[in-house]
């Protein structure tokens, strides 16, 4: 049972990371390739916001998971869950509490700003200026990576609870 908590707690932070560094290497690589007209650079800003969004989500469904079974080492959960609640109270507890309301969010720019950029590429490139072109990844991924940042570093979902709990705190009674 410990190894499988940890490997959860792991994997969720690890995903979480990872996006920070895919928004920050899209922030610097894309505005680097805008301001020197490089498509490879650009591309490569592209292709790291694809998987800023994509480890986005990957975090958030660790963190359902985590809900899901019961997880109550993480803090978070431990905070919104209970053992009485079914399924779909805990599920909708990932939305309790401001840790993962401001993961949730990000997750969503995530995704869009991907969403943006694949529907950009779809598109003619008569759409757009091409000098204001270059420049939405970068700004994509620092809109992103702010809220990443915040999640990552100052509300991290993921943080260990200091002792082991059979049971969470329960729903937030507002909700």
């Amino acid at each position: 049972m410990t190894s499988g908590v940890i490997k959860n707690f792991d994997f969720g932070n690890f995903a979480l990371i990872c996006s920070f560094v895919f928004a920050l290497w899209a922030l610097i690589v894309g505005a680097v390739g805008a301001s020197k007209a490089n498509k490879s650079a650009e591309r490569s800003a592209t292709a790291a916001i694809h998987l800023m969004g994509l480890s986005a989500v990957l975090s958030l469904l660790m963190l359902a998971r985590a809900f899901i079974q019961h997880e109550y080492h993480l803090l978070y959960v431990w905070q919104n869950s209970n053992n009485g609640m079914p399924w779909y109270y805990r599920i909708s507890a990932i939305r309790g509490g401001m840790d993962d309301s401001l993961l949730l969010w990000a997750t969503m720019m995530c995704v869009l700003s991907s969403l943006v950029l694949a529907r950009l590429q779809s598109r003619s490139h008569e759409t757009v200026c091409a000098s204001l072109r270059s420049w939405i990844p970068p700004v994509l991924a620092g809109a992103s990576g702010f809220f990443i940042f915040v999640v990552t570093f100052l509300t991290n979902p993921f943080r260990v609870h200091s002792a082991l709990v059979a049971e969470g705190n329960g729903l937030n009674p507002l909700l």
